[in-house]
């Protein structure tokens, strides 16, 4: 006889009366906001973004970036390794998602990171 996971019940049903406590659309603004500082950083690195930036209509919360002479594989373990900042590889690119529990401090230290990463090219 197999019994429902109780514990993951709670678990989801506590999650869901957080979310729901913020807000949709609170959660919606916060990420575009993080994203919108995250690409705004990117650029004052002068790194290439794949994501549509330009129009925010056409923009999701993904940021893909394009390292300019290193392997993304390289770059995504030297990231974790040196400031436990989780992002993934997609293709020829870094996949970064922030999300509405990231503050600007783990963007600000997530391009501290890529900038010295870069130096080395």
């Amino acid at each position: 006889m197999n019994l429902p996971h109780i514990q993951n019940i709670v678990a989801l049903n506590a999650a869901l009366l957080y979310i729901t406590k913020i807000g949709i659309r609170n959660i919606e603004k916060r990420i575009m906001y993080l994203t919108d500082y995250l690409i705004d950083n990117l650029r004052k690195l002068k790194i290439e973004i794949l994501s549509p930036v330009e129009q925010k209509n056409y923009r999701s919360w993904i940021v893909t970036l394009i390292p300019r002479k290193k392997k993304p594989a390289e770059i995504v373990d030297q990231l974790e390794k040196k400031s436990k900042v989780v992002v993934s590889v997609r293709g020829k690119g870094i996949r970064i998602s922030p999300h509405f529990y990231n503050i600007e401090q783990d963007i600000d230290g997530l391009i501290v990171v890529v900038r010295s990463i870069l130096r080395s090219e």
